[in-house]
């Protein structure tokens, strides 16, 4: 069958005149055109903006100024503040008022502290980032590197990062996400690699992880006038193992058992001025303790009952001298939070200044995924901030920066 074109042709060019027709009007209909079209993908980026911008306290922690018993809950020393509900950022649009620096709303822990329109803690440019790694441990003792992060401007509160990982694997590494977040607040942070045993390590392991976390605070205290910071502000945070170590590194600060190799022997303190402690195990429970304190407990060997009364911070909790926060999740199925609570109640009894976060659902490890902080690790670092903000405050200008590396 021969088709006749001539024939077909009138018909074909009304089709597509038709059709070109209808998508000029379809075009039209949905904002089409250079103008409509430019108008409409601002008003979605503004929309995107406004519905996943985070409604958290971490911006009101890098602009409020200095907590003041005017705007921070008094905690009274000997009082476990316990926080039940631990919320993370909410990605909800926030309320019409939060343009408003003065109504901008801060952590679970301060529901009432208010933000200042005056920035005092950063700078007008993001702060820089500048990590290196070092070797914190004194010359003569086996080699321990740390990351060191030091923002060009900076708080003059320094912190010492403890990865976990059961005492047996794990690296600084882990730490990153939160050297990142604690450098964007403006914060000094040393994250350190210390000794991790084997089955085949000869026992006794203790004291040489913990003579690791007290040597890093020996590190940044010598280190304070050239990194800008203050020696008597040398916080500790620690993560499950590291929690652990950090929390007796925290309980008995200059403790003479402690001497020997693997620490500054020149009359540098190693007193912990503060403790973050995360899903920590802090009663001296081990998982093999005859390897790691080298004999059984009652034993009558004077080093190895060392081991096992210097590893429980629950029994030291009366010498720690300086504030604490400890967060738990209540779903933890590596460690008990009873760990948490029962050192926090510790605490309280000697009259420290003790605060308890408990997680809801939370399991162990749950302030970070995959480099970089969970939604609760973020509610968390909210937490932080404000505590840290409330017990350590800045001068009113804040203009600190590190020597020359």
């Amino acid at each position: 069958m021969n088709l006749d074109w001539r024939k077909l042709a009138p018909g074909l060019i009304v089709i597509v005149l038709a059709l070109g027709i209808l998508g000029l009007a379809l075009t039209l209909r949905d904002g089409g055109g250079d103008g409509d079209g430019k108008e409409k993908a601002s008003a979605t980026s503004t929309t995107s903006t406004t519905t996943t911008t985070p409604t958290t306290t971490r911006a009101t922690t890098t602009t409020a100024p200095p907590a003041t018993a005017a705007t921070t809950p008094t905690v009274t020393p000997g009082t476990v503040v316990v926080l039940p509900t631990l919320v993370p950022p909410t990605t909800a649009p926030p309320p019409v008022t939060a343009a408003s620096p003065d109504s901008t709303p801060t952590t679970t822990a301060s529901s009432t502290t208010t933000a200042s329109s005056t920035t005092t803690t950063e700078p007008d440019e993001p702060i820089e980032d500048t990590r290196e790694t070092v070797v914190y441990s004194p010359e003569g003792a086996p080699a321990r590197k740390a990351d060191l992060s030091v923002p060009g401007i900076h708080r003059t509160t320094a912190i010492v990062l403890v990865h976990g990982g059961d005492g047996t694997r794990g690296s600084r590494r882990q730490m990153r996400a939160w050297a990142t977040a604690y450098a964007e607040e403006g914060y000094v942070t040393l994250s350190i690699d210390h000794f991790l045993f084997k089955p085949t390590t000869s026992p006794p392991v203790f004291p040489v992880p913990e003579r690791d976390v007290k040597a890093a605070v020996q590190y940044m205290r010598l280190h304070a006038t050239e990194l800008g910071i203050n020696p008597d502000r040398i916080v500790v945070q620690g993560f499950g193992a590291g929690a652990s170590l950090g929390g007796v590194a925290y309980a008995a600060g200059d403790e003479a058992s402690f001497a020997g190799e693997g620490l500054y022997d020149d009359g540098t303190s190693d007193i912990v001025n503060a403790f973050i402690g995360f899903y920590g195990m802090y009663d001296g429970t081990h998982a093999d303790p005859e390897q790691y304190c080298g004999g059984p407990d009652g034993s009558g060997d004077r080093a190895i009952q060392a081991c096992y009364d210097l590893s429980d911070s629950v029994s030291l909790a009366a010498a720690a001298g300086g504030p604490a926060l400890l967060f738990h999740g209540d779903a933890d199925s590596t460690v008990a939070p009873e760990q948490t609570t029962t050192f926090g109640a510790a605490l309280a009894a000697a009259g420290v200044d003790a605060t308890v976060a408990i997680v809801p659902g939370a399991d162990h490890n749950f302030d970070r995924t995959r480099g970089a902080l969970t939604p609760e690790g973020e509610a968390a670092l909210a937490e932080i901030l404000t505590w840290l903000d409330a017990r350590f405050p800045e001068p009113p200008t804040l203009t600190v920066e590190a020597d020359a590396r």
